[in-house]
């Protein structure tokens, strides 16, 4: 299984990584739930293919985040 770095996107230049506890792929949009928080994080995977950026939360209602997609 592949590492992942994660990272929130709080402006051009900054970014916070965050510890991802489940990553779901969907064809390169994903899903993050980061550890010690039930809320989900919607980013896209880098180019690089290892990393993704978070750019929004949407809470703890998984069908929601997944309908934001």
């Amino acid at each position: 299984m592949k590492a992942h770095r994660v990272y929130w996107s709080k402006g051009p230049n900054e970014r916070d990584e965050l510890r991802a506890e489940l990553i779901i792929n969907f064809s390169g949009m994903c899903l993050v739930r980061t550890v010690g928080d039930p809320a989900w994080w919607m980013g896209q995977l880098h180019q690089n293919g290892e990393s993704i950026v978070c750019w929004g939360h949407y809470g703890t209602d998984l069908a929601r985040a997944i309908d934001a997609l």
